[in-house]
């Protein structure tokens, strides 16, 4: 990572620190800690990101809506789609 670079990246754009983010993550210790992490770095570079801690089922209504900004997911690693939609669409 280049904090100097982001810094001077949002200076040439003319952005206004610091840039307030809304970043919605699925309720979760690991999925908190992520955001905890990301949260931290981010402000170096003059972000000052929002946590929203949200229940798993709505953040995906929420993501469809559009009401976000930045969503973080878990995804499975697998590369066959079966093993990560057949849990949701069996029955």
């Amino acid at each position: 990572r280049d904090v100097a670079k982001a810094k001077a990246l949002l200076k040439e754009a003319g952005v206004t620190l610091p840039v307030s983010i809304d970043y919605m993550v699925p309720k979760g210790a690991e999925n908190e800690a992520v955001a905890q992490v990301v949260q931290s770095m981010a402000a170096e570079a003059g972000f000052d990101i929002k946590i929203r801690v949200v229940e798993f089922a709505t953040t995906f209504k929420q993501a469809q809506a559009g009401e976000f900004q930045v969503f973080q997911i878990n995804w499975s690693g697998r590369i066959d789609p079966d093993g990560n939609s057949y849990v949701f669409l069996h029955t």
